[in-house]
Parts: C-alpha cells; structure tokens; sequence
C-alpha cells in the first residue's frame, strides 16, 4: 500500500474514530454516513484488498488479530462495496472483482 493509501486511511479511520466517541459519549448508536467520490472508494479497497491478500502483512498479524479485526473489515468493505454498486457501470464491475476476490472472507461472518 503506498504512503499517500495509508496516510487516507488514517484520515479515514481518525474521523471515524471521532463520530464513535461523539456517539458514546451521547449515548447513540454509532453509524457512518458520508458522500465519498467513487474513485476515492476505490482507492481505499485497492490499498485494503493488497493489505487483505498480502503475504507480508498476513506474517506480521496472528490468526487471532485476524478474526477479532475480521468483523469491521467486513463492514467496512460490504459498506463501500454496496456505495459503489449504486454507482455507475465501472464502478460495479470494480466491485464485482472485489467481491469475488475477496467472498472467502466475505462470507465468514
């Protein structure tokens, strides 16, 4: 994953973080709701879909990191891949492919 996919996620996952403690400290659900350009969508699956599938990354993680993380990566990715299929023709095949690539983990829930 490049310097500029992580530094993304980081943004990413820094706002996030912030609506989650606005929503307990309110004591409300915590739910993500945000316009986001496709591409940069795609941009975020790409870098998580290299980091998913890499031999490397897989080395560095155990088996029981993977599984207590499995359940928001699996949000995450079921939510950004439902906004692209809503999206135009390309951005559906993209999320096809990924989906496809990506159903053995998919599917475990």
């Amino acid at each position: 994953m490049s310097a500029d996919a992580v530094d993304l996620w980081s943004r990413t996952i820094d706002v996030w973080s912030g609506e989650a403690h606005d929503a307990l400290s309110a004591d409300r659900p915590f739910r993500l709701s945000s316009e986001t350009e496709p591409e940069v969508v795609e941009y975020l699956l790409d870098g998580l879909h290299r980091c998913i599938e890499s031999p490397a990354v897989m080395g560095l993680v155990t088996p029981s990191e993977v599984k207590a993380h499995q359940a928001v990566t699996v949000q995450i990715v079921r939510a950004f891949l439902d906004g692209l299929q809503a999206e135009c023709d390309s951005c559906q095949q993209y999320a096809e492919q990924i989906l496809t690539s990506l159903s053995g983990i998919l599917d475990q829930d």
